[in-house]
């Protein structure tokens, strides 16, 4: 039968591979590396998991966004006629009453 030590600065359960030193000033856990532990280094200041956050303020653009929707006129340089389209083709055809050629440009 196998029985799990805890630690006997922090009582964590697997001593085996758990590995902390007592702080000099207080005797409490501290981590290897550190001088003292965070109660001593940090008097006053509650332990960093406990210590809640601000949840992050909803940014709002500064002015509303809107699809700007760009048309197209295809406009006969023969006649004149024009018509104003939302998809540019890529091949614009004759004009259907006097047979002159079509032009396409972004309007206003």
């Amino acid at each position: 039968m196998i029985t799990a030590t805890a630690c006997p600065i922090c009582g964590h359960k697997d001593a085996e591979h758990h590995v902390c030193s007592p702080c000099p000033q207080c005797g409490g856990p501290k981590s290897l590396s550190a001088l003292r532990c965070y109660t001593c280094a940090w008097p006053g200041r509650p332990p960093r998991s406990t210590r809640q956050s601000a949840p992050p303020e909803p940014v709002m653009p500064a002015f509303p966004t809107k699809r700007v929707q760009i048309r197209y006129r295809v406009y006969c340089v023969s006649c004149g006629r024009a018509t104003d389209v939302e998809v540019a083709s890529r091949y614009a055809p004759r004009c259907q009453v006097c047979g002159g050629t079509m032009l396409l440009e972004p309007s206003e």
